[in-house]
């Protein structure tokens, strides 16, 4: 999905890959590279294959954004395991601390 909201179509390109940044690289390196909602709808009447690939560094990698001279960091530091494990308590409601059961 592009800045705008509108969903952008990528054209099958011969011996090419299509790749979706998650949240995590854009904390990484300040918002240079964004995170954006993404999904595959085949069209083309033929065969396609979209795999899904998470690589995340050890969970005592500290995660410090990248910025460019002159700009300040939008996020704050945090190790990698830190980051993934709010982001799973964010996204699962019963690992949250005091939650309903």
């Amino acid at each position: 999905q592009g800045r705008s909201g509108e969903w952008v179509i990528a054209q099958p390109i011969e011996d090419t890959l299509v790749i979706n940044v998650g949240d995590l690289m854009a904390r990484w390196t300040n918002n240079q590279f964004k995170s954006t909602p993404h999904r595959v709808i085949n069209r083309s009447g033929r065969e396609r294959l979209s795999i899904a690939v998470f690589v995340d560094p050890n969970y005592e990698t500290p995660v410090v954004p990248v910025c460019r001279e002159g700009e300040p960091p939008l996020y704050p530091p945090v190790t990698c395991g830190d980051y993934i494990v709010s982001r799973f308590d964010a996204s699962f409601a019963y690992r949250n601390k005091g939650a309903a059961s």
